[in-house]
């Protein structure tokens, strides 16, 4: 896996951008209460993302879903409409930083979800490239893992058979749990957007939301959608 690549104008950042022209999905974002600075904002997020996906070398070479932008889109999407739409403005802010600074924000998530999927390779091979976490970050980042694993736990005891179909609740070799996914992805945003996450999170949970759950449950919404 290569670290550092920053974005270039290229093709790819613009491929998964016509899924958000589709009616039927900007139907659902209007029904979710997007409004027009939500959508664009999403939409902005997850053509970065995109590309800086498509810029992640693996192991093994290139994987085979870094050419299913459809799957992508589908489950980018799905993960933000799980949170408030004010955290996806946030991470764009993070992902233009990260992009100028010439950091790769998603092979960074990569190599920290192998910290706990294949932790020999990641002490040898990664722990010295990514960038130290400070106390308050890492006492942050403690704060969402423990709102996080809350939410797993309720979802693997009251809706079992849709907890099967998302993420683990506990990581395993070579599978990472809903909860590492999330703590590897927001790792490099700024202190202000996982601040941000940890008060929703907790807000979810006085509010009996969890975004496990929601996050699948529209993932299989936006799966069925037509044009999609």
């Amino acid at each position: 896996m290569r670290f550092g690549d920053g974005l270039c104008p290229c093709a790819e950042r613009f491929a998964i951008e016509a899924y958000f022209d589709v009616p039927s999905v900007r139907e659902l974002l209007a029904r979710c209460g997007a409004c027009a600075s939500d959508m664009a904002a999403i939409k902005e997020v997850v053509a970065l993302e995109w590309a800086f996906f498509d810029r992640v070398e693996g192991l093994e070479g290139r994987a085979v879903c870094q050419d299913d932008a459809r799957s992508f889109f589908i489950y980018r999407l799905a993960q933000y409409l799980a949170f408030p739409f004010m955290f996806v403005h946030l991470v764009l802010d993070d992902l233009k930083g990260l992009d100028a600074a010439g950091r790769n924000p998603v092979a960074e998530k990569y190599a920290r979800m192998m910290a706990v999927t294949d932790p020999e390779r990641f002490r040898a091979d990664w722990s010295h490239v990514l960038p130290a976490v400070s106390p308050v970050r890492a006492c942050a980042l403690h704060e969402v893992e423990r709102a996080l694993a809350a939410f797993a736990r309720k979802a693997a005891e009251t809706s079992p058979k849709a907890a099967a179909h998302a993420r683990a609740e506990t990581s395993l070799p070579q599978r990472v749990s809903a909860v590492d996914y999330m703590l590897a992805e927001v790792a490099p945003y700024s202190l202000r957007t996982v601040w941000f996450l940890r008060d929703a999170l907790d807000d979810m949970a006085r509010s009996d939301v969890n975004p496990i759950l929601d996050a699948y449950a529209y993932a299989c919404a936006i799966d069925r959608l037509p044009g999609v």
